[in-house]
């Protein structure tokens, strides 16, 4: 072997080790042209479009939508052709891999006595424990010249008078307490006011969906897959921002009525304001 073509070799290697990990795309087509499918025929058995199904197979992640709604349609498009889904989904995971990166540790600061906060909180605990103590000080001075009154003192053969009080005061003293008789004040239960909510309702027909759904006041009161032949029921306060990752295969109702979002959709996805504040009402359990 010759000095270039060892050069040659060493690039195809080097090219080769550098490449990003292929994708279930063209598992896929494989799949497909053995079983003697289109890819018209493709689209047409799984509800989706025919350029969805194109970028599919070449792997083009630029015209797909989020990998949430990707993982559902690699799913679908298994089934059909007798395919390991999760294999298909291992190789959509390893495209997405990306480095972590780990932000250093600095150490934390130390305070040092020679610091100014150190020396700022230092004399703040001594101008307080001063003005306690002068807080202290002046509550004690009536107490002193209190203790500076005459005191009788009393030795063995001496009497003492004590004053008595008024004849009227001490009758009052000795006659018992009259008794009040309370009347117990019985306050009437709170009343709950009622909830005011709007229903819609999912119906799973023709595949798999990705469904998000915020009420009025921003709640997610839905977030999940719908598989094919799921019903799923929400309710919440209207109105309602609804996001259907694959709009085709999902019937909407709302208020018990169809709702026909049709009009909303961009690629296979739907997003759209479902009803208004006055359609709350209380809605019977």
């Amino acid at each position: 072997m010759t000095v270039k073509e060892s050069d040659t070799v060493q690039m195809e290697q080097e090219d080769t080790g550098a490449a990003a990990p292929a994708g279930p795309g063209r598992r896929l087509r494989e799949a497909r042209e053995t079983a003697g499918l289109s890819r018209e025929e493709v689209s047409t058995r799984l509800r989706l479009r025919l350029e969805l199904i194109r970028a599919l197979e070449e792997d083009d992640y630029a015209h797909l939508p989020p990998t949430a709604f990707v993982s559902g349609y690699l799913r679908s498009y298994a089934r059909l052709l007798d395919l390991s889904a999760d294999e298909l989904l291992a190789m959509l995971d390893r495209r997405g891999e990306a480095p972590v990166l780990v932000s250093p540790v600095m150490p934390p600061h130390q305070r040092h006595s020679g610091d100014w906060p150190v020396k700022l909180a230092t004399w703040l605990i001594v101008l307080l424990l001063t003005a306690l103590l002068v807080v202290w000080w002046f509550a004690r001075q009536p107490l002193e010249q209190e203790s500076g009154a005459e005191v009788p003192v009393l030795t063995p053969g001496s009497t003492v008078d004590l004053p008595l009080p008024p004849a009227e005061e001490q009758t009052r003293a000795e006659a018992p307490p009259a008794v009040v008789e309370e009347t117990p004040v019985v306050s009437a239960p709170p009343v709950a006011a009622p909830v005011l909510l709007a229903e819609i309702q999912l119906e799973a027909t023709h595949g798999e969906c990705w469904v998000e759904i915020k009420d009025a006041g921003g709640n997610q009161v839905a977030y999940e897959l719908l598989q094919a032949g799921m019903t799923r029921t929400v309710r919440g306060r209207a109105p309602f921002d609804v996001f259907l990752g694959n709009a085709p295969a999902v019937t909407v109702y709302y208020q018990g009525q169809v709702f026909d979002h049709t009009p909303f959709h961009r690629r296979e996805v739907a997003k759209f304001r479902l009803g208004k504040a006055a359609d709350n009402k209380p809605l019977a359990e």
